[in-house]
This record gives structure tokens, sequence and C-alpha cells, in this order.
């Protein structure tokens, strides 16, 4: 995929997001360096001819409050390089949080689905669809599948994403 243009860029995206992809490498969740709190995972993505996309890395990050337990998840496509970086993504947050607000989509509360990256290009080259919250906040496998769903990200060769492990409670002491 070649996103050659910012004029063409939001196409090019939904574009990608419609064609079938596999995580080409075992999803593993850990500690990010100097935080403790927050997890990630990262895979390189394969097409449909189980050929790596180079560029493209599949990324989740977990972040589990101090004091309260799930903040957010995010999982998303990225470009490693240019004037892009984000494809698409899935953010969850709880309903009551602010969690995206741009120009042109305004205040999205609650989990929402983004095409494109308004951050690197323009806001008109930019989706957002925010989705109704009715399965709770903190059902992250859930949460995945709905991602898998939208980005069409598919296993191959038992290389599927997992939602990250809850090891800490609510206090945010480890179990």
């Amino acid at each position: 995929m070649p996103f050659e243009t910012k004029d063409t860029y939001l196409r090019e995206c939904q574009e990608f997001c419609e064609r079938r992809k596999f995580v080409a490498e075992r999803w593993e969740w850990q500690e990010k360096p100097n935080k403790s709190n927050e997890l990630v995972a990262v895979s390189a993505l394969m097409d449909e001819n189980y050929q790596t996309i180079r560029g493209m890395r599949l990324f989740g990050r977990y972040h589990l409050g101090e004091d309260t337990g799930f903040e957010y998840i995010h999982l998303g496509v990225n470009l490693s390089s240019g004037f892009r970086s984000r494809v698409c993504g899935l953010d969850v947050h709880p309903d009551y949080e602010r969690s995206h607000f741009d120009v042109v989509h305004k205040s999205i509360y609650g989990p929402h689905f983004h095409v494109g990256d308004c951050s690197k290009v323009s806001v008109h080259q930019h989706s957002v669809i925010a989705i109704a919250n009715d399965l709770g906040i903190d059902n992250l496998p859930r949460w995945v599948e709905i991602f898998q769903e939208k980005a069409r990200v598919l296993a191959h060769n038992r290389n599927d994403m997992a939602a990250p492990p809850l090891e800490r409670d609510l206090l945010g002491s480890l179990l």
C-alpha cells in the first residue's frame, strides 16, 4: 500500500481496512520500559499472500491507572515513516471520559474507531466513529475482537491477538 499523497491518504486507509491482514508474530503484552502501569504489544502484518507488509505495524497499548484499575486500551495499525502514522485504531475509554477531540468530529466520549490520523495530515483526512459501549469497558477480549473485525486483522499459524492480562487489582496492586 503506497500512501503516496496526503490527498489520497484517507481513501487508502479505508481501502487498507477492507483488505484481510494477518498477525505475523506471536502477540505478547510486555511492560513498557519505565512505565510499570503500561503494557505494549507489537507485531508485523502479512497480506493475503502471507508476505510481510513493509512499514506496517500492529500495535497495542494498555494503560492501567495507578489507583483506579483500567484506564484505556488502544489497538491500531501504524505506519513507520513519512507524513502518516495511524492507518486505523480502536480506542477504548470509559463513557464518561472525553477520549477524542478535533475540529471536525468535536468531542467523542468512550470507545471509538479511527481511520486515518488528523495529527499527521488534515482533520479532513480522518474519520472517527463512536462505538456504543454496551458490553463493558473491561471486556478486553471482546474489544480485541471488535478491532479485528473493523481492521480485518486475522490469525495465522496461531499468531493471534489476545487481550492483555489483568495482573493488578482495582487499587493498582499486583495480584
